[in-house]
């Protein structure tokens, strides 16, 4: 069984296989105290999940998590969008390509 933490709501448990992992760390750089994770899984019911942890290490300061459930690939791409306060992140996009998620918009 996987679980997704999320703030301020239930967290999500499901079985299901992850297929994509992004991070922004780095080892110097704006990323060393503070990054984000994305993962995405793909449930046995054929959903997909996606885990986003905000991570930082200041003391003081608590992880964020948000995790969001898609019934297709047009759903995650969407979810991510909308995660993103209506943009497309560079993470995002790493993420996407990992899993082979095309989220280019056709015209």
């Amino acid at each position: 069984m996987t679980y997704v933490k999320r703030d301020e709501q239930v967290d999500l448990k499901f079985e299901g296989d992850l297929i994509a992992k992004a991070s922004s760390r780095s080892v110097n750089g704006p990323n060393q105290n503070r990054w984000t994770e994305m993962k995405l899984y793909k449930t046995k019911s054929g959903k997909f999940v996606i885990g986003i942890a905000g991570i930082t290490i200041w003391q003081g300061e608590h992880d964020r998590y948000s995790g969001y459930t898609c019934k297709d690939e047009n759903e995650v791409v969407k979810a991510l969008i909308d995660h993103n306060e209506g943009e497309l992140s560079w993470l995002a996009k790493e993420l996407l390509g990992e899993a082979g998620i095309d989220s280019a918009e056709e015209v």
